[in-house]
């Protein structure tokens, strides 16, 4: 039997990030899979980036990020207590390390921040990023994400050789 890939949720610590949370979870329970919560930990050293783990007394930077992801899962638990969920944070840019993730998760979900870097954007620019590298499904959820909200679907087109009859 396949396992189904896992439902990814990242996370930053803000209203809108545990929204996607809550909607995520609930999306993994449709799908009969598990959930990650993650976060990306931005790092000033780049020696400890390609390990993945911070060395030494570094691993206490990362309580902060870990206090969050705990949060995170509480409130997946709360949404869906029957998905399994699991804490995962990285060092590195969110945007690069959830296009990354999107290798083996089945939906990558993501809160928006309002207007972001960019002047008039709906979605922050780590969202925007990450939707647009992602090589899974990518739902941003904006607000509360309640069920009775605009969609939006955007597609990503093939290349010219793949869009036309041979």
């Amino acid at each position: 039997m396949a396992v189904s890939r896992p439902v990814v949720a990242g996370v930053d610590g803000s209203t809108a990030a545990l929204a996607a949370v809550r909607w995520a979870a609930v999306e993994a329970g449709r799908r009969g899979t598990g959930l990650v919560v993650f976060h990306a930990e931005l790092c000033d050293d780049p020696d400890l980036l390609p390990h993945g783990k911070p060395p030494g007394d570094a691993e206490l930077l990362m309580e902060p990020a870990r206090r969050l992801l705990r949060q995170a899962a509480e409130t997946a638990r709360q949404a869906a207590p029957a998905v399994p969920v699991r804490m995962c944070v990285r060092l590195g840019t969110a945007a690069e390390l959830l296009a990354a993730l999107s290798d083996e998760a089945g939906l990558l979900v993501l809160g928006a921040h309002g207007l972001g870097g960019a002047r008039g954007g709906a979605i922050g620019s780590v969202a925007l990023r990450a939707a647009a590298s992602a090589r899974c499904p990518v739902v941003v959820i904006r607000g509360s994400a309640v069920a009775d909200g605009p969609v939006v679907v955007g597609q990503r087109r093939p290349p010219a050789c793949m869009s036309s009859p041979a």
